[in-house]
């Protein structure tokens, strides 16, 4: 998963004016668009971003991946998002399903970077997973009518067994009482949960929000999930003290302690004063209303830009981690670094527990992607971080993986070698950008036999096409996945 999106239950380690015309309900076809799915072509990103979820309700988990650079109806940037089953044989090699803003019926625009957010969550019903899918920079319409650039919308799916996902609304901010107005980049990210314990909601990040009219904060709302649409119930301001450009709401992590307790928000604001700054919300249950409890912040310039939290330490509360692309050693040549905060059952606080740090000071993107999940299924929480600009050979791009432990605050110890692409199959070396999104499930069994990885690759040339981008596929073998297959968006 890349920014901001912790994959729910399995990927723990890997979110309202209800007669908005954005609202609407799409045509009642399957919401492919079959002129995306047939074609491998330059600049399409795929991998940029990814959740996992039990689309299709069938035992088996599924991939999301985002190709937020696809070329819709001549759009370029537009964005689609694939859809991977899962089965026997791991992955599908291309995919079952794509969607874009066409498949809402909606109109296509350059840079509506539809998939530049991810979440996906069984919402309740059958034991299909829902998704939803934010565009940041989608063409929302105002209350007059008028189309606004970057206003940014999210895109919800209902899923059923045996049927899979489909489109149901287009959620603006119009839907959370607030005004449709360029640049506030709602959707920018995207998480799901149960903030109250007994619902499911939608927690929205509108990371170019002007709360107040005043400074462009950000702002996040939280949305309740209602038949795939989504409802307001609360709007969160960032707290006072944030300055313009803090970029609140650019990412988001739900903190899950399992069912049926509340699940509290985690909020980066990676643009903010002290180099950025992450905010812990509380969530309750009467009355509903998320609080802020803490505010972690000191970890380099951009601290906050991606947020996981999981289980690190066996039968404790839920760690963050934190990404921080500048690091206090070597801030100009930002190599990145991962902050891992331990949550303290006696002060109820996130203590600091250590700072992993990439073996060298290349400007290596160290933390771009984030993943959490117990992969060698021993009670604790495996780390997976992504670094897409480290240098392997020829190639850019490599995925660390971290093991948790069965102590209490024990540190996380990096496991093997780090991973790389698998250049044999499609790329012809270059700027890969492998790591950029990485999802942590089990794709090969039902009920999470031994969890696998997929990890996103959105520079790699595939058939000659730079950029088109391409999924590396791991089936589990403990706390280090062995690579399994290589997956694209299409067969050539």
């Amino acid at each position: 998963m890349r920014s901001n999106f912790l994959l729910a239950a399995l990927l723990l380690a890997g979110c309202v004016d209800a007669s908005l015309d954005d609202s609407d309900t799409p045509p009642s076809d399957d919401g492919d668009d079959i002129s995306v799915r047939a074609v491998i072509e330059p600049n399409d990103t795929l991998g940029d971003h990814s959740v996992a979820g039990d689309f299709n309700g069938d035992g088996f988990m599924d991939l999301a991946m985002s190709a937020t650079g696809e070329t819709v109806s001549g759009k370029a940037g537009s964005g689609a998002v694939a859809i991977y089953y899962g089965s026997l044989a791991g992955l599908s090699l291309t995919p079952d399903k794509v969607y874009t803003v066409a498949s809402f019926g909606k109109t296509p625009h350059a840079a509506d970077h539809f998939g530049a957010s991810l979440a996906a969550r069984n919402m309740g019903g059958d034991q299909a997973w829902e998704l939803v899918v934010g565009a940041p920079g989608f063409w929302a319409t105002n209350a007059s009518g008028t189309a606004i650039e970057n206003s940014g919308a999210v895109f919800t799916f209902t899923a059923a067994h045996d049927v899979g996902l489909t489109p149901a609304n287009v959620i603006t901010e119009r839907a959370a009482g607030g005004s449709v107005e360029q640049n506030d980049n709602f959707g920018s990210a995207v998480a799901m949960g149960s903030y109250n314990g007994t619902t499911s909601e939608v927690a929205v990040g509108a990371s170019g929000e002007i709360p107040g009219g005043t400074l462009r904060t950000g702002w996040v709302t939280i949305m309740s999930w209602s038949g795939s649409l989504l409802v307001g119930v609360q709007n969160i301001s960032p707290p006072a003290g944030t300055i313009g450009g803090a970029l609140f709401g650019a990412s988001l992590a739900t903190i899950h302690y399992g069912s049926p307790a509340v699940d509290d928000l985690a909020i980066g604001a990676p643009g903010d004063s002290n180099g950025g700054t992450v905010h812990w919300y509380k969530g309750y249950t009467n009355p509903f209303a998320m609080m802020h409890n803490q505010t972690l912040a000191g970890g380099g310039a951009g601290f906050g830009s991606v947020i996981v939290a999981g289980t690190f330490h066996k039968g404790g509360k839920p760690d963050l981690a934190i990404t921080s692309p500048a690091t206090t050693t070597f801030p100009a040549l930002n190599p990145g670094s991962v902050i891992i905060y331990n949550q303290n059952a006696t002060s109820h606080q996130y203590d600091y527990l250590q700072q992993i740090a990439p073996p060298t000071i290349f400007p290596m993107k160290f933390g771009s992607a984030l993943a959490a999940c117990d992969l060698d299924l021993d009670g604790a929480d495996e780390l997976a971080v992504g670094a897409p600009n480290a240098a392997v050979g020829s190639t850019r791009g490599q995925v660390y993986l971290y093991q948790g432990s069965t102590g209490t605050n024990d540190l996380l110890s990096m496991q093997g070698s780090p991973l790389s692409i698998h250049v044999e199959t499609y790329s012809t070396g270059g700027f890969e950008a492998y790591g950029s999104a990485i999802a942590l499930a089990d794709f090969r069994h039902p009920m999470a036999v031994q969890p696998g990885m997929a990890v996103g690759a959105p520079g790699a040339t595939v058939h000659g096409n730079a950029n088109a981008g391409l999924i590396d596929e791991y089936t589990g073998t403990g706390a280090l996945p062995s690579y399994w297959n290589t997956h694209t968006e299409a067969a050539q």
